[in-house]
């Protein structure tokens, strides 16, 4: 039988190791006259693989070096149609020396120069009309704004060469004749960009000035400040900036019952669909992040590395696991266990988000069961800090941020048919080895408090279990008040924290490992081992009690985990609205929110606001006016004034592309190493029962077609719209 073909990924990345560890062990390069391969060939090689076809193209300047293989080392093999092409790190070396990446950069600077000079232009001469339009609005009571338009070229340069003069007059009576003109040659290429004189300064710092502001078009607006231009009026009734309000409205801006509003789009003072609209920014932010809401619950109980080593439990956040929760508290109707006070109240985000938002009262007070819930999250979770102040979440989570260090277990819970295969079934039927294990937590939390309760009365410090609660459900329970939980409550904090080794008094070390640690661990494990991901059952109240809540062991403990369902464009302006809501009637109060403008609201990178602006029809147009400074004919030789035409625009178009590509790809790769040192680290420590070594490769237990690198990698590809068209 033939030996089974490593998968391309794999090979990649244990390429990528070797290499990393043989610069390590080496402890200082070498001279060599073996050529170096750049970050920029790495990514080429991974282009190819995931059937990205690739020009020469503009690629960032930025280069790590390291030792590069020979030449022949094969790296990747594919097949193409009937062709079978086999790829060696050699192949790309003609290519990557061929590539002239400092003109390829020089052309960028051109372009990028032109885009930003005319994106300016359009944002100062919209500015101005934009201040004559609100000043020629004014209510009675109000003064002229001049705050609104944007100083012209011509005015920049004037203020910056005036300013430079001064500094030069300045120099000239601090340093003197000798020296003056060194001191201000330095201080122009140290403050102004290598400039060499006054003249290129006041490019220099004329063309640094503008890129904010010419860059308004690509990022959101201050939304909750915009409630006077919307509704702004001139003399005749109509509305100034009537763009607000044609065609849909609706998703232009968010309007509360109590008229406070919330603009949906971006801060250009360009009223046009093109110039405005937040609409790409939410497509976008969909197709390329795939965001998720993943709320959580983190029950104190750390399941250690491997198999040998210790698990550990906070004493002090357990017993409040094991407590009484009075009546009234928490909103409770009964005296309540404190594991059920968490089984009752804990639910999704979205659940506690609609409680709040449907409230109808029209007061600024939140309702009961959202306050509630900030103070159980307090009181009994274990998870981060901004986690517990978010009610269990962080917010939307991207794609990236998912497979992302200690995130990428929850990544696993999420994507439970990569640890089972074809066969996994979220069904109750089914084996074992097609789904998670399902785990009964607050019966299994029961159990250990019952034992706890015989050791209380033992020391004759507690009341008799039957008696106390404590009895395994079997209705006879006699603490029904608030007078009894606390007689309880004190009894059984006197056994945790008044402990006497010598006199095996208390909560001895002894009594808390066979007791309280190993009984923990066994709800966990099967046969000595935990697995990655559990099914954590839930059986209370009805309709409205947490559904399909799946389970994992954490640094932090043992997390319950509800994953929000695939967000389309309408659930995130309703997430917008909501987070209106939120901050404008429970800031001080609640403080929550999904995050939603914040996460849509990312910077571009120069590439991709170049390559936007080269789609621009009406930018086209102008572009095709200005001077290409790189046109060549066929002997590469330079052409003077020779205007962009649709040829010279296309090829930009494609090598950005390309380019922004491989900004994704270069993500990919960092990402998926660190998931293939995350499986191979789970592997190796063999305590999780779904994983398993052979032939030192990390495989799925039932899902071992592939490495588990490998079927996880194939997964992430298709996450980040990386396979082949």
């Amino acid at each position: 039988m033939g030996k089974k073909k490593t998968p391309f990924f794999e090979r990649l990345l244990q390429k990528n190791a070797e290499q990393e560890n043989k610069n390590k062990t080496t402890g200082k390069s070498k001279k060599s006259r073996s050529w170096k391969i750049a970050t920029t060939s790495t990514v080429l090689v991974l282009a190819v693989a995931t059937g990205i076809t690739v020009p020469l193209v503009i690629n960032s300047t930025k280069k790590n070096f390291i030792d590069g293989y020979a030449s022949n080392t094969n790296v990747a093999s594919a097949k193409i149609g009937d062709h079978n092409l086999d790829l060696n790190f050699g192949d790309f070396k003609d290519i990557y020396q061929n590539h002239n990446t400092s003109t390829s950069e020089e052309r960028l600077k051109e372009i990028d120069k032109i885009i930003l000079y005319y994106l300016y232009d359009q944002e100062q001469k919209a500015s101005a009309e934009y201040q004559k339009l609100w000043n020629d609005s004014k209510r009675s009571d109000e003064k002229d704004n001049n705050s609104f338009r944007l100083p012209t070229l011509d005015e920049l340069k004037t203020k910056f060469k005036n300013e430079l003069v001064d500094i030069e007059n300045n120099m000239k009576l601090q340093f003197g004749t000798a020296n003056w003109q060194t001191e201000f040659n330095k201080h122009l290429v140290q403050k102004y960009n290598g400039a060499k004189n006054i003249d290129e300064a006041v490019k220099n710092k004329t063309f640094e000035h503008i890129k904010t502001d010419a860059l308004r078009r690509f990022r959101l607006t201050n939304g909750d400040s915009k409630k006077d231009e919307i509704e702004r009026k001139s003399k005749d009734g109509k509305h100034v900036f009537g763009w607000w309000h044609k065609d849909n409205n609706e998703n232009k801006f968010i309007e509360l019952e109590d008229k406070s509003k919330l603009a949906l789009a971006t801060d250009s003072f360009v009223f046009k669909d093109s110039y405005k609209s937040i609409d790409p920014f939410i497509d976008s932010y969909i197709a390329n992040e795939k965001p998720r809401i993943i709320s959580e619950f983190t029950i104190p109980g750390i399941a250690p590395a491997k198999k040998n080593e210790k698990w550990k439990i906070d004493k002090n956040i357990f017993l409040r696991y094991l407590f009484y929760a009075k009546q009234d508290t928490f909103g409770l109707k009964k005296v309540t266990k404190g594991y059920n006070v968490v089984k009752e109240k804990f639910n999704s985000f979205d659940h506690y988000i609609k409680s709040v938002v449907s409230k109808t009262n029209g007061n600024n007070i939140p309702p009961d069961e959202a306050i509630q819930y900030s103070s159980i999250l307090n009181m009994f979770s274990t998870s981060k800090e901004d986690i517990k102040k978010n009610w269990g979440t962080s917010g939307l989570t991207s794609i990236s941020e998912l497979v992302t260090g200690d995130n990428f277990q929850k990544f696993l819970a999420n994507n439970t048919k990569l640890l089972f295969g074809d066969n996994y079934t979220d069904s109750n039927s089914g084996s074992n080895s097609q789904k998670p294990k399902e785990i009964n937590l607050f019966n299994e939390i029961e159990k250990i408090k019952v034992e706890i309760d015989k050791f209380v009365n033992k020391n004759g410090n507690g009341v008799d279990s039957s008696s106390s609660g404590g009895s395994s459900g079997n209705g006879n329970e006699t603490v029904l008040n608030n007078e009894q939980a606390a007689e309880y409550n004190t009894k059984l904090e006197k056994f945790f924290t008044e402990v006497n080794e010598s006199q095996n008094k208390g909560l001895t070390e002894k009594v808390f490992e066979e007791n309280i640690l190993k009984k923990f661990a066994e709800i966990f494990e099967t046969s000595g081992k935990i697995q990655t991901v559990y099914n954590v059952k839930f059986d209370n109240n009805g309709s409205n009690g947490a559904k399909n809540v799946k389970g994992i062991l954490s640094p932090e403990g043992f997390k319950l985990l509800i994953f929000g369902n695939e967000i389309k464009k309408d659930d995130l302006v309703k997430m917008i609205k909501n987070d209106f809501i939120l901050n404008s009637k429970y800031k001080k109060q609640l403080g929550v929110r999904y995050n939603a403008l914040q996460k849509l609201n990312k910077q571009l990178s120069r590439n991709e606001y170049i390559l936007k602006m080269l789609q621009d029809n009406v930018f086209k147009k102008y572009l095709k006016t200005q001077n290409n400074n790189f046109a060549t004919d066929q002997n590469g030789k330079k052409l003077e004034n020779v205007k962009y035409n649709e040829q010279s625009i296309n090829d930009l178009i494609t090598s950005l592309t390309v380019a922004i590509q491989f900004d994704k790809i270069s993500n990919f790769i960092k990402l998926s190493k660190a998931a293939a040192a995350w499986i191979e680290t789970r592997a190796k420590n063999s305590y999780d029962e779904l994983f398993e070594l052979k032939d030192g490769k990390a495989y799925f237990k039932y899902n071992k077609d592939k490495t588990a690198a490998s079927l996880v990698l194939e997964y992430l590809k298709k996450e980040f719209n990386l396979e082949a068209k």
